[in-house]
């Protein structure tokens, strides 16, 4: 395997990116023409993908390649970049074929934008210097603000110094797009290619991008590929491809009229489009439904209303074991106690098949505690080398905790070499991903074990290691140090009593009783939901806000989705549904 991948790395391409032969012109106007183009890719050499392919596209002129996936769209880019050559026929920039011209000096003049850019992980500023070497602070600011990217990045914390992490994973993916359209226009290209610069985006981020890409259409010869053909409308022309040739050439307009293949395209997504707006249609009115009817709060025989309520008393049923375990604000709080050694048997119990991990878990953090006293041993032994006499001794000693470090350096440095690369490579194991993983389900995992566990396991590792050293070096001082170790452990046992006592307080605050938070939406009064946000906006509000004397920052993070007008009526609704609730607390005692 090892020789093998040193054969392909020692391989020469048959395309030079490096070389400094072939021509140089000295102006460029754009003019591009694919001349009876067959190509076939190395790796697939059975099927192929062009079939005497003739294209022509005039200097400044914005023109559109569409077609059904596989139809060499992308290869024309890739063709036009010189990553591969054709098979037959030529492939010309100003009438010269691109064989003849210096690589390094097209791919100076040609800027690409694709699907998913990628970033390095160094500052917004060093990203689009990539671009073109040498450029200047001033032409990266022009750049940006061509690409519609320098306000965004002006707002971060360190400006065009930021940086934006493995891939741009700081990034969203406009804010990632824009940056990658700036260092296409850094170079200042006669030629803008464009392989689905959009596609990736949702559609907020899309009109953003898109008002980018067509400043930076303007006076360039730009081939665009685009899977929505709504951002190809205003095309100069629009190119069909079917089956490794030009079926079809013209004008949005033009090509409706002849409704051939690319009217046939445009149909089908408009249908696509139909079908999920009728989507998005039903589930808004179901959504208007719920809130209306719970609201109102009415009795009546609608079938729509059994539907809300059939609903409801499911979730109801399901959360009824819940609602009997919560306490209430006023006390009959549970003897946690109690519930403490069961809860633990349970978890246990549940993590009997992963009980490697657990076991590896323990010892790990326990290890992990044992670390501090073990450090002490060698901080200690390196100041003792310092202090002896002999100046002999202190040079071996010294050589010997050097020795020492290096070599769990030089282990810790092979370690890297013996992990499964292909691990690495797997889009689903990237530092974003991870990142996620880590932050959401350990905390997940954390919430039902809590980390008392494994801080245990850590203070005794910490306390075992440290009691044994301090017995074996001076017991006398580690009686002394002994004697507190019951006080600390009496503090943190009255601080875990305090925390569940917290924690127990505000769960009943945040989940009252089904009945009394039921009793505060039939107090809120009735208003129709226009629209689908302000029907979730008041659906949060009304099912998930429990009755207490601060406002849920659910509640909060929903207002902000309604227009601003809403916001007040929706906010006096809450101080009335909280009203109503303390009302109803009052007569129920």
């Amino acid at each position: 395997m090892g020789l093998e991948v040193t054969e392909d790395l020692l391989q020469m391409s048959a395309i030079d990116s490096a070389s400094e032969e072939g021509l140089r012109p000295q102006t460029l106007t754009g003019n591009i023409s694919l001349k009876n183009v067959h190509f076939t890719y190395p790796s697939r050499a059975d099927v192929k993908i062009l079939k005497g392919m003739d294209l022509t596209v005039p200097a400044g002129q914005t023109v559109a390649l569409v077609g059904q996936s596989g139809c060499g769209k992308s290869t024309v880019i890739q063709l036009l970049q010189r990553f591969y050559d054709p098979d037959a026929g030529q492939v010309c920039l100003d009438g010269v074929d691109l064989r003849e011209i210096n690589i390094r000096w097209l791919r100076q003049n040609v800027g690409i934008v694709g699907q998913e850019p990628v970033l390095f992980a160094t500052t917004i500023g060093e990203n689009i210097k990539y671009g073109r070497q040498g450029a200047t602070m001033d032409e990266v600011i022009k750049a940006c603000k061509n690409a519609n990217a320098y306000d965004f990045i002006m707002r971060m914390p360190d400006g065009f110094d930021t940086h934006v992490g493995e891939r741009g994973a700081q990034l969203s993916g406009g804010q990632k797009q824009r940056i990658a359209i700036a260092r296409a226009l850094v170079k200042n290209p006669k030629i803008l290619l464009l392989d689905e610069a959009t596609s990736a985006l949702d559609t907020e981020s899309e009109a953003i991008v898109q008002d980018a890409l067509d400043r930076a259409s303007k006076g360039r010869t730009t081939l665009i590929i685009a899977h929505r053909l709504s951002t190809i409308i205003n095309a100069d022309c629009i190119v069909v491809f079917d089956n490794g040739k030009v079926v079809e050439k013209g004008t949005h307009d033009q090509l409706m009229t002849r409704q051939g293949i690319y009217f046939d395209l445009v149909s089908s997504q408009i249908i696509v489009i139909h079908n999920k707006q009728k989507f998005k249609f039903q589930l808004d009115s179901y959504c208007h439904r719920l809130i209306l009817f719970t609201a109102a709060g009415e009795e009546t025989n609608n079938p729509a209303k059994k539907e809300v309520v059939e609903k409801k008393d499911k979730l109801a049923a399901a959360s009824n074991d819940q609602g009997r375990r919560k306490s209430s604000v006023k006390g009959n709080l549970i003897d946690k106690a109690q519930v403490a050694p069961h809860t633990w048997r349970r978890i246990f119990k549940l993590s009997k098949p992963e009980w490697i991990f657990v076991f590896l878990g323990s010892v790990s953090a326990f290890a992990n505690g044992a670390m501090q006293p073990a450090w002490s041993l060698v901080l200690a032994e390196a100041i003792e080398a310092y202090a002896h006499e002999s100046k002999s001794h202190q040079k071996d000693k010294m050589r010997e905790l050097s020795l020492l470090a290096v070599g769990i350096g030089v282990g810790n440095f092979f370690s890297y070499f013996l992990q499964n690369i292909a691990w690495f490579d797997d889009p689903n194991h990237e530092t974003g991903v991870l990142s996620s993983h880590l932050a959401m389900e350990a905390t997940l995992v954390q919430g039902a074990v809590r980390t008392s566990f494994g801080y245990a396991m850590l203070f005794f590792g910490n306390i075992g290691l440290g009691l044994i050293l301090s017995f074996v070096y001076s017991w006398q001082l580690a009686l002394v140090v002994g004697a507190f170790i019951p006080i600390i452990l009496v503090g943190l046992q009255i601080r875990r009593r305090v925390s569940i006592d917290d924690s127990v307080t505000m769960g009943s605050w945040t989940l009252q009783e089904p009945d009394e938070l039921g009793r505060c939406v039939k107090r809120m009064p009735q208003r129709p939901a226009s629209d689908h946000k302000t029907a979730n906006a008041m659906r949060i509000a009304a099912g998930v806000t429990a009755c207490g004397q601060r406002r849920p920052v659910c509640y909060t993070s929903a207002l902000r989705q309604v227009t601003p007008g809403l916001r007040k009526d929706l906010d006096t609704q809450q101080s009335v549904a909280s009203g109503g609730c303390h009302d109803a607390r009052k007569k129920d005692t």
